[in-house]
């Protein structure tokens, strides 16, 4: 028998369920904080994509993941569409700076390193590289990845950006990496290795051929070079 100075087994209990629907309440009703909560959604979705894939991504799953409230997402994205298209400019984003370090190289080597460094890019975020090229790019963002496929190529020839040859070899150089990436991603290559190596033999025949080439310097053969993984 419990006595009138210690509460019963019931009185705790109630006392527990009424604590967790004040927490509740206060967890419904309590404004998010976030330093910049579109980054962190955009970040989040990235990173959730790369585990599970776009099924499993959802503004519900995103908020969860971040912290927030479920409704807390739709304050900066309509919908999963909106949030998806944030992600892959994001993804386009960070492949437009690793191709600016790869255009850096020494002038002579700029194009190959330049497609090693979209095949790698492709290789490690495979789900982003997939993502960014199946959501509507920005004019922008399609405008500066080629304009670092010419970045590289211009510092190998000297040649002007602005000629009709110079930006028909920015889409080839541009093309043959990307095609290279999109079937090997697939497994449609029986060769990968012997493809990369074309493909960069291929990139170096794009200096050689161009009308203001410098003068070639010895490189590796192709087969130094390697698989990019």
């Amino acid at each position: 028998m419990t006595s009138p100075s210690q509460p019963s087994d019931e009185t705790h209990t109630l006392d527990r369920r009424i604590e967790a629907a004040d927490s509740s309440a206060a967890r419904r009703h309590a404004p998010y904080h976030h330093g910049n909560l579109p980054a962190a959604l955009v970040q989040a979705a990235g990173a959730l994509i790369e585990q599970d894939g776009c099924g499993a991504l959802t503004l519900r799953a995103v908020a969860r993941r971040v912290g927030v409230t479920h409704a807390a997402p739709y304050r900066h994205f309509k919908d999963k569409q909106a949030l998806l298209h944030a992600v892959a400019h994001d993804a386009r984003t960070q492949l437009i700076h690793t191709l600016r370090q790869a255009a850096a190289e020494p002038a002579l080597r700029a194009p190959e390193a330049i497609g090693l460094a979209y095949l790698r890019y492709a290789h490690e975020h495979t789900a982003m590289f997939r993502l960014m090229f199946d959501e509507p790019a920005q004019q922008d963002d399609a405008a500066t990845v080629a304009s670092c496929f010419a970045e590289a190529l211009r510092g190998a020839t000297s040649q002007g950006a602005t000629t009709a040859r110079a930006a028909a070899d920015v889409s080839v150089l541009w093309a043959l990496w990307h095609g290279i990436a999109t079937l090997e991603l697939t497994g449609a290559l029986a060769s990968p290795k012997a493809a990369i190596d074309a493909a960069i033999e291929s990139s170096r025949a794009l200096v050689r051929r161009a009308p203001n080439a410098q003068p070639t310097q010895a490189h590796p053969e192709p087969t130094d070079v390697g698989d990019p993984r």
